[in-house]
């Protein structure tokens, strides 16, 4: 009887346009990125004077190369060459297809200097394949891999093996002042002395212009800045960068991950805590590998780990609870972080008002400024009423200047002067 070998399941849906494959592992279908990034793989097939292209490159290059670029070859999986639908999808198609033996469609492309025909089976099996590749380069036994986190205050590199679903860091470097806050400053210091080129003011001791300069902020993780993607590819001789992971959710998917770590990430047992230990006695004399031990870890809420072992055979039982109060806080160290976590929550949510009622004074005094700075309300205000708005808006603006630090009804008491002076104004002319 042949023996079974337990391995991977993985699933392919080879589509017309896209194809995708899964694993089922851990007890979950996991999609496969390709070496692109892609959870999707462009089924297309292209072929040049010195190589074939599959996926993302094949399409990449469809625009230069659109007689020698094959796609939709699954249209013509099963019809003959005089099928009305195969003709009507000729006309839409930049390769050539003719007919071969028993009518059969054949796809002709030049590929290294030579013409070649080849059925939409050829072309299929070849994005199988490639989905096939995508997988076992996933599911490879050992991996070296290199994470290169780029975030807005910090920058951090590792160097980690995989093999067996154990990860073990091999090295880790990083500048704790290196991030995209680093690269604004220097756009803004870029900008600043620009405008000092250009206009001759320098503003770099305005703090309301740097303000308004700062608002132009990078928009998530700083590895997705373009530049910092092509020095990274060109460092690693043009390798594609696996972008599989959203930068900004990678921290909080990792701590998620480390949460179900019980104690220690060493694959050598003696390189981790021990967390304690007892002994099963009373399993009767067997060769090895024939007695069968069922163990189980079962960890509560408030991480109290209770660890059982059962011969199957003889019905022995034995277990152990462990606390591991070592590191743990205590009872009145937890109850003070409470009440500390308590008051700065009231603390934060007092900063909000005031943030939030500075905003509305600051937002409606510009608003006021732009309103009579438009052509159309300007030439219905009277000269009076436009002084007057100036006036009350100017002398907002300084207030705010010189009182950063005001509390939330000092700022509300001065937004309702301003309304107070502005609104009737500007209701008079609807």
């Amino acid at each position: 009887m042949a023996s079974l070998t337990e391995g991977k399941a993985i699933g392919i849906d080879l589509g017309t346009t896209y194809s995708c494959v899964g694993v089922w592992q851990n007890d979950h279908v996991e999609i496969i990125a390709n070496d692109q990034g892609n959870r999707t793989t462009p089924s297309y097939v292209a072929f040049t004077d010195t190589e074939r292209l599959i996926g993302d490159a094949a399409k990449n290059q469809v625009a230069m190369n659109p007689q020698n670029t094959v796609f939709d070859a699954k249209r013509l999986i099963g019809r003959r060459f005089s099928d009305p639908l195969v003709q009507c999808d000729m006309g839409h198609w930049p390769f050539k297809v003719v007919p071969g033996p028993g009518e059969k469609p054949l796809i002709v492309v030049n590929y290294k200097g030579e013409e070649k025909q080849l059925a939409a089976e050829e072309i299929s099996s070849m994005v199988l394949v490639k989905m096939k590749e995508t997988a076992e380069a996933f599911l490879a036994c050992e991996q070296n891999i290199l994470i290169f986190d780029l975030g807005g205050g910090t920058f951090d590199v590792s160097l980690l093996t995989i093999e067996d679903d154990i990860f073990q860091v091999k090295a880790t470097v990083g500048d704790t002042h290196l991030g995209g806050e680093d690269f604004d400053n220097r756009l803004v210091n870029h900008f600043v002395a620009e405008f000092n080129r250009k206009h001759k003011k320098d503003v770099s001791g305005n703090a309301r212009a740097l303000r308004r300069l700062r608002m132009a902020f990078l928009v998530g993780g700083s590895t997705r800045i373009p530049k910092v993607e092509q020095l990274l590819q060109d460092f690693f001789n043009g390798k594609e960068l696996c972008k599989s992971i959203n930068p900004d959710e990678a921290v909080a998917y990792g701590a998620a991950v480390q949460a179900a770590i019980l104690s220690g990430e060493r694959d050598r047992s003696k390189d981790n805590n021990l967390l304690g230990k007892f002994e099963l006695h009373g399993i009767p004399p067997a060769p090895r590998g024939v007695p069968q031990i069922n163990v189980c870890f079962d960890m509560d809420a408030n991480g109290i780990l209770n660890v059982s072992a059962e011969d199957k055979t003889a019905g022995v039982k034995n277990k152990i609870t462990i606390t591991n109060d070592k590191g743990r806080l205590s009872k009145e160290e937890i109850e003070r972080l409470v009440q500390e976590a308590e008051k700065y929550k009231f603390e934060d949510e007092q900063v909000k008002k005031r943030v939030d009622a500075k905003n509305s004074l600051e937002n409606y005094a510009y608003s006021m400024r732009n309103t009579i700075k438009d052509e159309k309300i300007a030439g219905q205000l009277h000269p009076d009423d436009k002084h007057k708005i100036e006036k009350a808006m100017n002398q907002a603006i300084e207030w705010l200047d010189g009182n950063q630090l005001a509390e939330v009804d000092e700022l509300q008491d001065k937004l309702k002067e301003l309304e107070g002076v502005c609104n009737p104004i500007i209701a008079k002319l609807y």
